[in-house]
């Protein structure tokens, strides 16, 4: 589709009702972004789905669908001289593109988002500098990013842009990844594993093709890394990037990540749907993988823009005390950010208009839970227990986990190494057991019931002995098919329970750790259980969207939420959904107009006491 410039606008708008029109033109502080303006009524909030309260298309790819609704609405649409440049690019970008040696899975093609994105960062890869040929892919969970990274490496080799890809990911997402390019494609691809001698071996032998790395083999592995890839052409692709991303100090695997950058002609392409943890300061240093000037500015630019007010203290712990920055943003004047490098990302959301049809949609439901009056007098002890630690000014976190504990299941009591926990199973034997467990029985009727209708689901748990495990035994006792998931399993083992949960009918959970919540792909499972609320809303979404992807096939995709009313959890839950409203409003997936919460969310007082 292609759209009419109009250079002299006032002409343009003599034959028309002034407030039925709509000018578009390029912003002039946001470069890359469209701005809708009308005389009289704003756009926003009425199409909050397409613009931001700044006016701007949320994303250029849905610029052709929203103009035919603002047609439809009886809105007049001229475009101004200063958006030709865009316009000249969304007509490259949006043209079809077929990747010579590609295979889609299910034998399926590219949608027009994937191409579209697709040709906007090999176009950006084109440029001289490294920070102009980095390109953000901010793609919800599911969406496609693992088919993205293989279209692309295919493509840029195809090309002769690149000379070697390096894929780095999560420990447990190599094999997965490595399997996905090795179907997707026809490049050689590489999973170095092994002793350091093997796998130096391996970067000698300087495959043309695709080495798929685990983040901390920057570090273990850098100075081979460094022979591969020295002043050689480069594509680093960052699967689950908010693994390299931080607020303050760069750790050792990030640093040498950065001199693997500075050492080679690097393309960027970071990759996640959860950057922003608690702390938009990560998504800022997502421009920093570079290793040039950032378009967001200083850390300090950064904060004193967007912070509505800064606070630290004195952290205790058993070896004393450190120093902690707490930071309240300014939500209303987060929604600025994205524009800022609305040039250098691409978000695909799954709410945008264009591409919600494309999946089942997902539906979360908060299952309240009362403690029994067993749990009740436990929890109450703990609670009791932390007061004399609260007024001597001591380390409350022990507390903050034995109250989580005793809302999951009170018999973690007796397994954990917390001095304070152990003596309080031993106070109250009768209380520290998995029978009184009121969220334990709630989890396993609703578990029975999903599998009496033959479906299956995902369990998810933050903790593995004080949980997990409890969770599989009741599993056991109850007759109910599971397999096991988490970190402190090999890589094998971890592989094969999810083929196991994939491939066998009669298997109904899996039961896993926040080790399965990033990058696996469950479209089995019509269900995903959060045994207790995670404290990041990331996690949250990330543990969700293991059933809610592209290829999704089931209908009434559910996620549960179970909360202990009145309780540790509760205010978790809380801080969890203010997080919700702080990514929203830094990444864009909705508007949040003020900003007025107070929770004390990283105060343990507030954590165990609540608002006394």
């Amino acid at each position: 589709m292609t759209y009419q410039i109009t250079a002299d606008l006032g002409a343009a708008l003599t034959n028309v009702d002034p407030a039925q029109v709509v000018v578009v033109e390029q912003h002039p502080d946001y470069p890359g972004s469209l701005l809708f303006q009308t005389v009289y009524e704003p756009l926003f909030p009425r199409y909050s789905e397409w613009v931001s309260r700044y006016l701007c298309l949320n994303e250029l790819f849905l610029l052709h669908d929203f103009v035919q609704l603002l047609e439809k609405d009886g809105w007049t649409v001229v475009f101004g001289p200063t958006s030709a440049p865009i316009l000249d690019s969304i007509s490259r970008w949006e043209q079809p593109l077929e990747v010579a040696d590609l295979t889609v899975p299910n034998n399926g093609s590219l949608y027009p988002y994937q191409t579209f994105t697709l040709n906007r960062a090999i176009e950006r890869a084109g440029s001289d500098s490294a920070a102009d040929r980095l390109t953000y892919i901010g793609w919800a969970t599911g969406t496609g990013k693992s088919l993205f990274a293989a279209a692309g490496a295919q493509e840029m080799f195809n090309r002769e842009m690149v000379d070697i890809c390096l894929a780095f990911t999560l420990g447990p997402l190599k094999t997965n990844l490595a399997r996905f390019f090795t179907a997707a494609t026809e490049l050689e691809v590489v999973q170095p594993e092994g002793i350091p001698a093997k796998r130096r071996r391996m970067y000698e032998e300087g495959v043309c093709g695709v080495y798929v790395l685990n983040y901390e083999k920057a570090r273990v592995d850098y100075e081979a890394l460094l022979e591969l890839v020295y002043k050689k052409r480069i594509l680093l692709i960052c699967d689950e990037a908010h693994k390299l991303l931080t607020d303050s100090k760069r750790n050792t695997f990030r640093k040498c990540f950065d001199k693997l950058v500075e050492a080679c002609q690097p393309t960027i392409w970071p990759m996640s749907a959860s950057v922003v943890a608690s702390n938009p300061l990560r998504y800022r240093d997502v421009f920093n993988l570079a290793g040039e000037a950032n378009p967001l500015g200083s850390k300090s630019d950064f904060v004193r823009r967007y912070a509505a007010e800064v606070r630290t203290y004195d952290m205790p712990t058993r070896y004393g005390s450190f120093p902690v920055t707490f930071y309240e943003w300014n939500n209303a004047s987060l929604h600025e950010v994205r524009h800022r490098v609305a040039d250098r990302t691409q978000s695909v959301r799954k709410t945008d208009p264009s591409i919600r049809d494309l999946f089942k949609g997902l539906q979360t439901v908060v299952v309240p839970v009362q403690l029994s009056k067993e749990d009740t007098k436990l929890y109450k002890s703990v609670v009791d227990a932390a007061r004399p630690v609260k007024d001597a000014g001591g380390n409350l976190m022990p507390y903050y986990r034995l109250l989580r504990y005793v809302c999951n299941n009170p018999e973690a009591l007796k397994r954990t190494s917390d001095p304070a926990g152990r003596d309080l199973a031993k106070k109250h034997p009768t209380l520290a057991v998995s029978s009184h467990s009121a969220k334990l029985e709630a989890v396993i009727d609703l578990v029975e019931s999903i599998r009496d209708s033959g479906d299956k689901t995902l369990i998810f748990t933050q903790w593995v002995e004080m949980s997990l495990d409890l969770i599989a035994a009741a599993l056991k006792d109850a007759k109910i098919p599971y397999v096991v998931h988490h970190g402190g399993l090999s890589a094998k083992d971890n592989q094969a329970a999810q083929e196991k949960f994939k491939s066998d009918p009669d298997i109904t959970v899996f039961l896993s750790s926040d080790a399965g919540a990033h990058g696996l792909n469950m479209i089995e499972a019509r269900y995903v259980i959060h045994y207790e609320s995670p404290y990041s809303y990331d996690t949250m979404m990330q543990r969700s969207n293991r059933i809610d992807r592209a290829d999704s096939y089931l209908d009434g995709l559910t996620s549960y939420v179970f909360v202990t009313d009145d309780s540790v959890e509760q205010r978790v839950w809380d801080i969890c959904n203010e997080r919700r409203e702080l990514a929203s409003a830094t990444l864009g997936t909705t508007e949040v107009l003020s900003y007025s919460s107070r929770l004390e969310s990283d105060n343990l007082e507030f954590l165990i006491f609540g608002k006394e």
